[in-house]
Parts: structure tokens; C-alpha cells; sequence
């Protein structure tokens, strides 16, 4: 949300990668989304498709020199985060 706020009130049209700068897999986005969740569903692994990416590491450095900003979570404490306020009453 800061680096949301931060790019509105930047001067100009731009656009910036917003993540914390560390490479996650699909499968580390998909355990840990499991461990929170807790559902029981298992990987189902299918052909390999040109383009697929297998892991995704955006650069964020482009945001913290332009906006003055850094991630304050890391990424399991924001999928924990994020699932917890859509679990919320």
C-alpha cells in the first residue's frame, strides 16, 4: 500500500516493479500459500509450455531510488498477511 501510495503522488506517468527483490519459486508461492490455508490440496505437476517461469524475482531498485521505498515484509509474512485479512469477519 505505501508503494502504491508513493507511485500516485510520483510527478510523473512511470510504472515500477513492486516485491521484495527475492527470487521465490512456484512451488515455495504454493506451499506457503498450502501451510497457511491448509486445504490438503497437493501439486499437480503438468507438461512444461515454452515461457512457462519457473521462478519470479521482480527488481524493485527502480522504486526505492525513484520513490524512496523499501518492502517491509518478506514474502511469507505477506501471503500470511494478505490471507489473514481475507479470512477476517
Amino acid at each position: 500500500v505505501e508503494a502504491n501510495m508513493k507511485a500516485l503522488d510520483y510527478p510523473k506517468n512511470d510504472y515500477f516493479n513492486i516485491g521484495s527483490g527475492s527470487l521465490v519459486s512456484n512451488n515455495e508461492v504454493f506451499d506457503t500459500v498450502e501451510s497457511y490455508l491448509n486445504t490438503g490440496i497437493k501439486k499437480v505437476y503438468g507438461l512444461e509450455r515454452p515461457g512457462d517461469a519457473f521462478k519470479i524475482c521482480l527488481s524493485n531498485k527502480k522504486a526505492k531510488n525513484l520513490l524512496d521505498w523499501d518492502p517491509k515484509v518478506d514474502f511469507k509474512t505477506g501471503v500470511q498477511k494478505t490471507l489473514e485479512f481475507y479470512k477476517a469477519p
